[in-house]
């Protein structure tokens, strides 16, 4: 039996129009059926305007717990503050509540001194508190 190979198949071909109006519908339901969560449309953008925020929401404002002749004192910075009551009265005027801010204390810290100073952070009006525990340099026998 001998097979003619010259013969060519017919090549199929399929019509796309049809698809061009179903990517659409498609779209529309997509774009009618959408909604934006109320948190969402209350979001300012930043993008637009740098200059809007004197702080940048990447820099935390960093306050550390340090021990100075057997007591914890507090550092912003280049600023110190031998007690809480200071530091809350520096912090009082503080323009970017938004700002995010880091508590960093050492182990031996009181723990009663790290919350007070958490809930004074809150009482002022900052939304984003976190504290971190101070690591020890790492000494070259641990390694």
């Amino acid at each position: 039996m001998k097979f003619n190979r010259n013969r060519r198949s017919p090549e199929l071909q399929i019509s796309s129009a049809g698809m061009i109006d179903i990517v659409f519908l498609l779209l529309i339901f997509f774009l009618v059926n959408s909604s934006f969560r109320p948190v969402e449309r209350q979001v300012e953008s930043e993008l637009t305007d740098p200059a809007a925020r004197s702080t940048s929401l990447l820099e935390p404002l960093i306050i550390r717990l340090q021990e100075n002749d057997g007591r914890f004192e507090f550092q912003v910075g280049g600023h110190r503050f031998p007690d809480r009551s200071k530091l809350r009265t520096w912090l009082a005027d503080w323009p970017d509540l938004e700002q995010r801010v880091l508590v960093v204390g050492p182990s031996e810290a009181p723990v009663e001194l790290t919350i007070s100073t958490l809930n004074d952070l809150r009482i002022l009006g900052f939304k984003s508190i976190a504290y971190v525990p101070d690591r020890p340099s790492v000494t070259a026998d641990r390694l």
